[in-house]
């Protein structure tokens, strides 16, 4: 993020799984000061980013936060130098990138539905992944790698 982002633009940037913010951006909401409400599914996710006083307190006082406050909060990840944003998204990109696509997928799925159950649940949920991911040729390719010592080449089969 970079720049302002506030209201739904916050709550859009909210859905993404990793958030980098230029050290100048400023988050925040301010639609109850215009007799709105927040929109785009910020009433779900603003408390689930930074816990409900914190969220509670941003829409009801229409605070807009600097970039190091809404790290502190949760609203973001990192926090970067403004004119290094560019490259640290490409380098962030890459790494994921570089990931096994199975293994990511399921991670996120995992970690996703986990913020919606119980423990239980969630180790239900990481045998069936692990049964689904474990015979993959990613699997296999991973280990292969790792033995020669060389990176891997996924396929995401």
């Amino acid at each position: 993020m970079n720049g302002v982002a506030v209201n739904g633009g916050l709550a859009f940037a909210l859905c993404c799984d990793i958030r980098l913010v230029a050290a100048s951006a400023q988050l925040g909401d301010t639609s109850v000061r215009a007799g709105l409400l927040p929109d785009e599914g910020g009433a779900w996710l603003f408390p689930r980013a930074m816990g409900y006083d914190n969220a509670f307190r941003m829409v009801t006082m229409s605070e807009i936060y600097d970039a190091t406050t809404a790290q502190r909060l949760g609203l973001a990840t990192e926090v970067v130098p403004d004119d290094l944003l560019q490259d640290r998204a490409l380098e962030v990109a890459c790494s994921l990138a570089a990931g096994a696509p199975l293994a990511l997928r399921a991670v996120k799925l995992m970690m996703r539905r986990a913020m919606e159950s119980t423990l239980d649940s969630s180790l239900g949920d990481a045998q069936q992944a692990v049964l689904w991911v474990g015979p993959s040729a990613d699997a296999a390719e991973g280990k292969a790698a790792f033995l020669a010592k060389r990176p891997p080449r996924f396929t995401g089969s």
